[in-house]
């Protein structure tokens, strides 16, 4: 998320409220590509390298072999002092360590030579990083001027002169409460904060209130329509019901499984919607034709039953590959309409015709 500063001393201070946010985990400024207190520094990388020129000494000067024996002579007087002393876990301790030096000097021998060039090699080697890292400690100052383009347009603008500031989340923003959360921080520092995480988190609202009146909406128009098509009221809430428990079914099994919406599977709820009303439509209408000629039963387990079975199943089919794709999105939008598909199915082919029974024209 960039904010915009007028001055380098206003974006330092700006970073510093940014950083004491909770949901904030990195903040970037001017300061992480040109530092503060340069004149400091460099002294300091001075001292460095005058402690570099004395480092020669503390290069190997004696062969291993040579080491390792002076290294065993100190571990025995340090014995020997540690048992004047009563410190018996210490004698202990020296003296394993002790036994441990004597095991590798037996390794050494016979591979004087051998060890005598690596360690040249080595102490060449060590020597050379070190006028290498010498090299590098003659510092001198920098300004946004010293940077490529691409840096310096990052940071401040080539036209106004004004400073950005960087912030980044410290967790997962795609988790709609971390992505509140972010936002109403930042917010609180700079109203008309903008990047990314607004875009997407204004773009996500204005899409659940546009899936909302969607889904209200085609609701409306499906009750208005029904109503028109059968003029009776109570056909209307026969052919209605299904579609109402096919969806209250669908959410209650996406809360079971932890299935939730999100902005690519939403609005698959307006299209179950219109898929949902088609079977129970179908089957009222022919209850509507047969009445008093054929049971319920029996259409139903003939040819309408097979019709609506047939066209669950190419919807299933058409929309339940979705749920093997890579983006996850697109697979729970497969996922909640495949799930959709079965419960409308149900309702349609189980409850429907328990409803038309019970509360319908009684039959002969």
């Amino acid at each position: 998320a960039p904010f915009v500063a007028e001055s380098r001393e206003e974006s330092l201070n700006l970073a510093e409220k940014l950083k004491s946010l909770l949901s904030v985990g990195k903040v970037e400024t001017i300061a992480d590509v040109v530092p503060e207190k340069q004149e400091e520094k460099i002294k300091l990388i001075s001292t460095l390298k005058n402690s570099f020129s004395n480092s020669k000494k503390a290069l190997l000067k004696r062969p291993l072999d040579v080491e390792l024996g002076a290294f065993q002579a100190n571990l025995a007087k340090l014995s020997e002092m540690a048992f004047s002393s009563g410190r018996t876990d210490a004698v202990e301790a020296l003296e394993e360590t002790s036994k441990k030096i004597g095991e590798v000097m037996q390794l050494v021998k016979g591979h004087e030579t051998r060890l005598s060039d690596y360690e040249a090699g080595f102490v060449a080697d060590i020597k050379k990083h070190i006028e290498i890292l010498k090299g590098g400690l003659n510092p001198e100052t920098i300004s946004i001027d010293d940077m490529p383009e691409s840096i310096q347009r990052r940071y401040v603008s080539p036209v106004s002169g004004r400073y950005s500031v960087y912030a980044y989340p410290k967790e997962d923003i795609w988790k709609p409460k971390k992505m509140r959360a972010f936002i109403k921080d930042i917010r609180s520092v700079d109203p008309n904060v903008t990047g990314t995480p607004v875009e997407v988190y204004e773009s996500s609202r204005l899409l659940e209130k546009s899936f909302r009146q969607a889904a209200f909406f085609a609701m409306l128009a499906i009750i208005v329509i029904v109503l028109l098509d059968f003029r009776n009221l109570k056909l209307a809430f026969f052919a209605i019901a299904p579609l109402f428990l096919g969806i209250l079914w669908l959410f209650e099994l996406m809360g079971a499984f932890g299935i939730h919406f999100n902005l690519a599977n939403f609005f698959g709820i307006p299209i179950l919607i219109g898929v949902g009303i088609d079977n129970a439509v179908q089957i009222v209408h022919r209850y509507i034709n047969e009445r008093g000629k054929q049971s319920v039963s029996f259409f139903m387990t003939r040819s309408t039953g097979i019709a609506v079975l047939l066209t669950s199943l190419t919807t299933l089919a058409s929309f339940g590959t979705l749920a093997f794709a890579r983006h996850k999105g697109i697979a729970s939008l497969g996922l909640i309409m495949s799930i959709g598909t079965i419960t409308c199915f149900i309702t349609s082919m189980i409850i429907l015709p328990c409803i038309l029974k019970v509360f319908g024209t009684k039959e002969a």
